[in-house]
């Protein structure tokens, strides 16, 4: 596709006119692994169970900011609307107490249970990573 000049300077590419921006959600400053990422922390990092549903899995990295991974499998949630909703409860949770995890850790959150809400996910989420100690305490 050839690029296209608009009157204010900027190119018009595949991506439309102007940089395309990363979306993330609002407010939340944690990157997200990619497959390289999940590896890496499967195979060398430690892991912590909490109550046989929920485990951590957690490596520390040398960028500083943490990055978030979050696993719901089909085998132990069916339907595709429950696994998604559990995800969700499950990235608030951590978005909303990422001034209490410790920066500098790429962190995998897998679920061995239905989620039903966001305050035990929260709970669960909380406990494993104190457990982990990932808790800053003050």
């Amino acid at each position: 596709m050839p690029r296209i000049q608009k009157k204010d300077g900027q190119c018009r590419g595949k991506k439309g006119f102007g940089q395309a921006q990363a979306k993330t959600p609002q407010g939340f400053s944690g990157l997200s692994l990619r497959k390289a990422g999940f590896e890496k922390v499967f195979k060398t990092g430690k892991k912590v169970f909490y109550k046989r549903e929920l485990a951590v899995f957690y490596k520390e990295n040398p960028a500083g900011a943490n990055r978030f991974g979050f696993i719901v499998p089909k085998k132990i949630v069916r339907l595709s609307t429950r696994r998604n909703r559990s995800r969700r409860c499950l990235r608030e949770a951590c978005r909303l107490n990422q001034g209490k995890i410790k920066a500098g850790f790429d962190i995998i959150v897998y679920s061995y249970k239905d989620i039903s809400g966001f305050e035990e996910a929260e709970k669960l989420l909380l406990f494993a990573i104190d457990k982990a100690g990932l808790l800053k305490h003050r």
